[in-house]
């Protein structure tokens, strides 16, 4: 999962977590927003630019209670739903 390794959370983005450990990801310039479950929230804290798709699985599977047999796809697609909806990407230099 070469694509997913080294994400980040779009600088012009604003993420929040919530009270509930529920959090929102927030894009002022589109005024969009992505609301996230409490394993969403983890996967966002974990993408800073240097962990592979493979670390994030496992901090998920470490921190995370009843995590399905799904687990490497639920994230996968997360992610990739992150990416095409421009909330998270590859860091630039």
């Amino acid at each position: 999962m070469g694509d997913l390794d080294n994400l980040v959370i779009n600088p012009a983005i604003v993420f929040r977590e919530e009270l509930d450990d529920w959090g929102i990801l927030f894009n002022p310039d589109s005024d969009s927003g992505f609301c996230i479950n409490p394993v969403g929230v983890l996967i966002c804290k974990l993408l800073n630019g240097r962990r592979t798709f493979s670390e994030i699985i496992w901090e998920v599977r470490q921190n995370c209670e009843g995590e399905t047999d799904n687990v490497e796809k639920e994230v996968e697609e997360f992610l990739r739903n992150l990416v095409l909806l421009g909330f998270v990407g590859k860091m630039t230099d």
